[in-house]
């Protein structure tokens, strides 16, 4: 009889555990529906026809394990608009983002994830690729940290940071959302990598300087405007 009593309460442990998976799952699809999952339209004529020419911002690379890590990449034709025609519609208002390339300056020019995936054998050179998000994990875990997303309280502020802005090279050079102003400049860096998370999202990695968040795994709406870096294997 207690043997009968455990497994019938056991069986509706799982039962409840199941319930719940399924609610979050349908609940998930219901979310995503409702907020007009963002995707990347690529049917406009010529768009992306010319980069212009794409480079690094300077020659020097950072080598963090058994990875060697490029400066910014940038493109002399972000701001023109054949580089510019596809727009992302917003999941939330009725407008669209304005730019899949944008100049930064010296950080480097801000890219859409689209943008990113779509041009990406062009973006890093041979023998380079665009990162993945297990790459961001990789080089966390070289730098001392546990490849995923935190606000890092173990060490004093700002240990791994300095970590990343002396060994890795790491610039705060902000993002672009759907207004298209560069945001949060001195303040968060903001890295795509080539990895999908859903239709409207892809990963990236993120440093914010005055609070130690780190998050090798954060990712965002494939429309903002992120900085990228090339990676290759030694």
């Amino acid at each position: 009889m207690i043997l009968k009593a455990m497994k019938k309460s056991r069986g509706k442990k799982i039962g409840t555990i199941i319930s719940f998976v399924v609610f979050f799952a349908a609940f998930w699809l219901i979310s995503c529906q409702n907020r007009r999952c963002n995707f990347c339209d690529d049917s406009v004529p010529n768009w992306g026809e010319c980069l212009g020419t794409v480079s690094f911002i300077t020659d020097r690379t950072w080598i963090v394990g058994n990875q060697e890590w490029s400066d910014a990449v940038t493109a002399t034709n972000c701001n023109k608009e054949t580089f510019n025609s596809v727009r992302i519609p917003h999941s939330r208002e009725k407008r669209n983002f304005f730019a899949d390339c944008r100049s930064n300056g010296d950080y480097g020019d801000l890219f859409s994830w689209c943008a990113v995936v779509r041009f990406k054998d062009i973006l890093c050179p041979d023998d380079w690729r665009v990162p993945t998000r297990r790459d961001f994990i990789i080089l966390d875990r070289a730098l001392g940290g546990t490849g995923r997303n935190r606000r890092d309280i173990d060490h004093p502020t700002g240990y791994v940071i300095s970590k990343y802005v002396n060994y890795w090279g790491a610039s705060f050079g902000g993002s672009t959302g759907s207004e298209n102003a560069v945001r949060h400049r001195g303040e968060k860096a903001y890295y795509w990598t080539q990895s999908k998370r859903c239709e409207f999202a892809g990963y990236g990695f993120r440093l914010w300087e005055g609070v130690d968040v780190i998050s090798p795994r954060r990712s965002s709406n494939k429309g903002f405007g992120k900085t990228l870096r090339c990676v290759r294997n030694i």
